[in-house]
């Protein structure tokens, strides 16, 4: 025979034995399919959705390769462990198939016309997942671009047909432990239907729980590095134990769920060893079922496997969902109070960019942003003038800028960060939100042509910029000429503001030493009392005082910022609603929203998707448990089983594969994001609820329903009375 021919022979068994065994082959197809068609998705959507710089040009094809490789990445590793899976219904189909291949073997087949068997039977099925996986991402993938309104441009042909070849590499790799097995049946065995020897575990579950103690170790460690880089000053140290910190976490929690895998079938023996202990019909199933798992480890691990993935990558969605709220919460960088819009009164003129206009009619531009966002409060807010132009950019030396600065005759007004500040008392004696006092932000001299640093006005303006009102004390100290210091670091310790006057003539020329930072004295000075107002997060407004104090002190205040309060539930749409085009010069509004914060629609459906999943490989795996089982069922039958003890069996099963898959799995995919915490100024908040659901919900839950399927017994079986 020819090699075409000796495949064409081989295929047409694998396809009569795919017939025979046509839920575990589905099963297989389906699980292939489910992530490549995620990349097919992506490589649909990508090339059609690129996003452009600010200049209007486009990030181009190597964002859209980019994109599709990080989607790679994850359906690789979900290949991976689905292929354990799929590697696992073909053992199961060797040993359905084992009296067809002895029969084989005793004709002459040699041991490779039956590997040759198998490994036709992993090609066809990648084939399909390969088919299943093109077509189905292609839909899913031309669905998003009609509900999001994007015209299909372009597909990526190559990505596609390089994933679907990776999908039928898959199938015949799963193929291989399973083609072995079919090469060195042992023919008179099979044929004497003599039973199996045990096969011993126990060197196997040794390596694996090795494997995931150094994984444990590597996750103390990563922790360890992060918070290192954590605490250290801000430098290349720190930089780089944060980021060792970073790459290392997924890895180190990976190992441990690989070590949890090899040492499944001893998990599970020691996870029964209280169940098996319960009286009656209840421990003798937790023994049965607890016995199959554990000798059938290459079922029951692969199972566990897939279900190790899914909850290890739900988790780690879920913790890091959670997280990133919480992380934008401390990182947000607030400009206003929650549901604040803002319009600057000082702008660039359109002709001349060293000039600046401020908005004749300020009460017109306050009336069309309150009808705009529908207003509970509008104020106009006064403010001192900054530099009419010129703000240097930060570089390694100083500031280079390239504008030029123009400054008024008598000085340009600027309050002086405190030496000696009340930021550098502990918070006991200052009482202060130390967040108010982020170190090393605030280390240049700020100079702001349109947003003042000064600001001028009276209670009921310091109302609307603290979002409420100032309690009595704060109050009394505005009306008596003390400064209002919003932002702590102009407050020196013995509780005194300074304002100093600077010129063109007091700053390093550009490109000398320290270009733009200040030197010499200034041109005058002034020193205020001041205080500070209890604050949960800082908003640039720098110090505030009543007009009659600004007069005292030589501050000439101007129309500086139309300030709105909207109703909560500020969107886009009001804010885009505001009129401002007829108006001169360049006015734009500004909005505070708060934090962003995650669709809760994806999170749910992750937790609902995860859910399905778990049930349906606990539902397969129950299947391939039953199938081979059919010597137990047989001894259960003359011994008088009901099927009620068949259910129970089907419940400990499930309980144990699933329940030991989704706890660690569960408990890894969030000590990613946990690990990864350590290197960040905030840890992660873990959504425990949804963690305990995915954990241990699903699992209880997927028992009980298996618990209630049917329980297979054989055909001659009596009938329970």
């Amino acid at each position: 025979m020819t090699v075409l021919q000796r495949w064409r022979f081989a295929s047409r068994l694998a396809v009569r034995d795919i017939r025979r065994n046509r839920l575990a082959a589905l099963m297989s197809v389906i699980a292939m399919a489910i992530p490549v068609s995620a990349v097919v998705a992506v490589a649909v959507v990508a090339p059609n959705m690129i996003p452009a710089f600010d200049d209007g040009t486009s990030y181009g094809s190597w964002w859209v390769v980019g994109v599709i490789a990080v989607a790679a990445q994850f359906a690789i590793l979900a290949l991976v462990l689905v292929g354990a899976m799929v590697g696992a219904a073909m053992i199961v189909s060797v040993r359905r198939s084992e009296r067809m291949l002895a029969l084989l073997a005793a004709i002459g087949a040699s041991p490779q016309v039956l590997a040759r068997v198998m490994s036709a039977r992993g090609l066809i099925l990648g084939a399909l997942a390969a088919v299943t996986s093109v077509v189905v991402g292609f839909a899913a993938g031309i669905a998003f671009l009609v509900n999001s309104g994007t015209r299909l441009a372009a597909v990526d042909v190559v990505a596609i047909i390089v994933v679907a070849i990776a999908t039928i590499g898959v199938g015949w790799l799963a193929s291989l432990v399973a083609a072995v097995r079919a090469s060195a049946i042992d023919v008179s065995m099979v044929l004497r239907d003599a039973p199996r020897p045990a096969r011993s575990t126990t060197r196997r579950a040794r390596g694996g729980l090795i494997i995931s103690a150094s994984g444990c170790v590597a996750l103390l460690v990563v922790g360890a590095l992060g918070f290192a880089g954590g605490v250290l000053p801000d430098g290349l140290p720190a930089i780089l134990l944060r980021s060792v910190s970073g790459l290392l976490a997924a890895p180190a929690a990976l190992t441990i769920v690989v070590g949890a895998v090899l040492a499944f079938p001893a998990l599970i023996r020691w996870t029964a060893r209280g169940p098996a202990r319960l009286p009656g019909a209840a421990g003798l199933a937790a023994r049965i079922a607890a016995r199959d798992a554990e000798r059938s480890g290459a079922r029951s691990g692969a199972a566990a496997a897939s279900i190790m993935l899914v909850t290890f990558l739900v988790g780690g969605y879920l913790t890091f969902f959670a997280a990133s709220d919480a992380w934008s919460v401390t990182d947000h960088d607030w400009q206003l109070q929650r549901d604040q819009v803002k319009v600057d009164l000082v702008v660039p003129t359109r002709w001349d960019p060293i000039e600046r206009d401020v908005v004749s009619d300020p009460d017109a531009v306050a009336a069309a942003l309150s009808d705009g966002v529908d207003a509970t409060e509008v104020r106009v807010l006064s403010g001192v003038l900054g530099p009419f132009w010129g703000s240097p950019v930060d570089d390694f030396e100083g500031y280079s800028g390239r504008q030029t600065m123009v400054f008024p005759p008598e000085g340009l007004p600027l309050p002086q960060t405190a030496d000696e500040g009340i930021c550098e008392l502990s918070f006991e004696k200052s009482g202060l939100n130390k967040t108010l006092c982020s170190p090393g932000t605030f280390e240049r001299f700020e100079l702001a042509p349109t947003q003042p640093l000064i600001w001028v006005g009276d209670a009921a303006d310091l109302a609307l910029i603290l979002g409420q009102a100032p309690d009595v004390d704060t109050r009394t100290a505005l009306e008596a000429g003390t400064a209002i210091v919003l932002e702590p670091r102009y407050l020196a310790a013995d509780g005194t503001v300074t304002i100093e006057w600077w010129g063109a003539e007091q700053f390093v020329p550009e490109d000398e030493p320290n270009e733009f930072l200040t030197a010499g004295r200034p041109l005058d000075s002034v020193r205020l009392a001041g205080t500070t107002v209890p604050m949960d997060h800082p908003l640039g407004y720098g110090i505030f005082m009543s007009r009659a104090a600004a007069e005292s002190a030589g501050l000439a205040a101007v129309p500086a910022r139309a300030l709105a309060q909207a109703p909560s539930g500020l969107t886009y749409e009001k804010i885009n609603s505001v009129d401002l085009s007829g108006f001169p010069g360049d006015l734009w509004s500004e909005a505070e929203m708060g934090p962003s914060a995650g669709d809760r629609a994806w999170y749910w459906g992750a937790v609902l998707l995860a859910a399905g999943l778990i049930a349906a490989i606990a539902i397969a795996s129950i299947g391939l448990s039953r199938a081979e089982g059919r010597q137990i069922d047989r001894t259960l039958a003359v011994l008088g089983a009901t099927r009620t003890l068949r259910r129970r069996i089907n419940g400990w099963y499930s309980l144990f594969v699933v329940g030991i898959g989704s706890v660690i799995g569960t408990l890894c995919g969030s000590l990613v994001v946990v690990g990864y915490s350590f290197a960040l100024p905030s840890r992660a908040d873990l959504p425990y609820t949804e963690l305990a659901i995915i954990g241990l919900g699903v699992p209880l839950f997927t028992a009980l329903i298996t618990a209630l399927l049917p329980g297979a017994l054989p055909a001659n079986h009596p009938k329970p009375r």
